[in-house]
This record gives C-alpha cells, structure tokens and sequence, in this order.
C-alpha cells in the first residue's frame, strides 16, 4: 500500500490541494466566530465568547430577566463550544482530505 504524497508536494492531487485549503478557512471562521461580539435578545450587547462575553457597561437595568452578564455568559458558551466543534471538525476533515490517498490504489492479482 502506497501512502499518499503530501500536499505541497507535486504528485499531491486537486482534492489533497483543495480541502486543507478549505479547512483553513472554516478554522479561521470558527475563531472569528468566537472572537466577535453579539447581542443576546436583541437588547444586550455581549463581548466575544473569547473574551469572557460581559454585557456592555451601559446596559439598562431590567432589559432581561436576570442579570445581563449571566445570560452574555451563557450564550457566550454555547458559542464556543460552536467554535470548538467547527474548528476540530475542519482540521480532521483537512487532515484527511491532505494525508489520505484520494485515489483507490489497485493492485493486480497474480
């Protein structure tokens, strides 16, 4: 059985080429994801999830039920563990899509 030629490497196919590419870039965007700030309930404006995700100093008191920093930091979670998934899940797909053989080697039967 043959292994697979690296993706940089001239005999790698399109695919060995194209999915680690692809991968990168939903990596990049599952990061981005988490480092973006949001609004919860469409009033509270929270921090990134990376970034702790705190409600903003001058939100009004009585805009949820409960305090704005609890809730910032719960969908704030929920967020990350999003970006964390996303983001393994793009680099075992580009793993594979780079290190797997792409074509099914055949060997003769003698």
């Amino acid at each position: 059985m043959q292994l697979a030629a690296p993706p940089w490497s001239k005999e790698a196919s399109t695919r060995q080429r194209v999915v680690p590419i692809v991968a990168a870039v939903v990596l990049v965007a599952a990061v981005v994801y988490g480092l973006m700030p949001f609004t919860f309930a469409g009033r509270v404006e929270c921090s990134g999830a990376l970034f702790g995700s705190r409600a903003a100093p001058d939100t009004q008191a009585g805009a949820i039920i409960g305090s704005p920093d609890d809730a910032c930091a719960d969908t704030g979670g929920r967020r990350r563990v999003n970006a964390i998934v996303v983001a393994v899940a793009a680099l075992a797909v580009g793993l594979g899509g780079a290190f797997l053989p792409s074509d099914e080697q055949v060997e003769p039967k003698t």
